[in-house]
């Protein structure tokens, strides 16, 4: 593939070609201000979707438990899979349809 072939013999420059101003926030305002509401979006488009619900398909077995440690409000687990216990974890209760 083309990310081997880029990989056999890498070309580094001979200094770090970064500043500290490079890796800056476009927004430097504390992080809590942004995650004091619920934010209910889609975070990857539909094919990624696709993708993780087909592998989630492949890979998880009927009855099996799941710990999914990156949780959303949208489920991604195919509609037709029975699972076991399945444990969410998320940064909202709102995302779990939960009041406080």
């Amino acid at each position: 593939t083309m990310a081997e072939r880029v990989l056999e013999s890498p070309q580094w420059p001979s200094e770090w070609p970064y500043s500290g101003e490079d890796f800056k926030r476009m927004d430097e305002t504390d992080d809590k201000i942004f995650y004091d509401q619920p934010r209910l979006c889609y975070h990857i488009d539909d094919a990624a979707v696709s993708a993780l619900t087909e592998y989630y398909e492949k890979n998880i077995k009927e009855g099996e438990d799941v710990l999914d440690i990156c949780s959303s409000w949208v489920s991604h687990y195919p509609k037709e899979w029975n699972g076991g216990n399945v444990v969410g974890l998320g940064k909202f209760l709102a995302m779990f349809g939960i009041e406080k």
